[in-house]
């Protein structure tokens, strides 16, 4: 069974494929738009098909999350980014 290559380095994860340049790109700002709708760990493991048995937020650390509505998509998410 192979397995893959293992990263030494994070430069292996951003570095260009053999016989490429690196290019000359530069990311000159970000824009966010976090949706109104706030969901708590337990509420989403009480959604769940099958239950979850691991402490998820003790895990994760995370209590809440922004979650984007059922009828929005990426597209809507990156659009209120921008404004």
């Amino acid at each position: 069974m192979n397995q893959p290559p293992r990263l030494k380095e994070w430069t292996d994860v951003v570095a260009s494929p053999p016989g490429h340049s690196a290019g000359n790109s530069l990311i000159e700002s970000m824009g966010v738009y976090l949706p109104p709708k706030i969901v708590s760990t337990a509420e989403v493991r009480r959604a769940c098909k099958h239950p979850i048995s691991l402490p998820l937020e003790r895990l994760t650390g995370i209590r809440n999350r922004c979650m984007a509505g059922d009828d929005t998509f990426s597209i809507d998410l990156a659009k209120q980014a921008l404004w």
